[in-house]
């Protein structure tokens, strides 16, 4: 069974310190020549490699982080380890918790 992942790690480390497994950039094509949703290319991304999986869709990866855990150590345990850069997906999220930084 093939495991649709790039091999190697990213950067970005998991909370668990496991490398962070990467959609295969072939998917990502496919899913962008089909005019897909954002949405469908995420739960593709999470169905293939879990609560803690990133693509690309332009040079640097991407991390979808939706494993509760994940999103916890992400965003309240140790957010000074993680830079968002939301604000490319502020169309898609709006302006809540999940783009907010620093004290906002």
């Amino acid at each position: 069974m093939a495991s649709h992942a790039r091999p190697g790690p990213l950067p970005v480390p998991s909370p668990a310190g496991r490398p962070v497994l990467e959609l295969d950039p072939a998917l990502v094509r496919d899913w962008q020549a089909g005019g897909g949703e954002p949405i469908d290319l995420f739960a593709q991304a999470r169905a293939r490699l879990g609560g803690v999986a990133a693509f690309r869709l332009g040079p640097r990866p991407t991390v979808l982080v939706t494993a509760p855990e994940a999103v916890q150590h992400v965003l309240a345990l140790r957010p000074e380890l993680y830079v968002k850069r939301s604000h490319r997906a502020r169309p898609l999220i709006g302006d809540g918790l999940l783009a907010a930084t620093g004290d906002a």
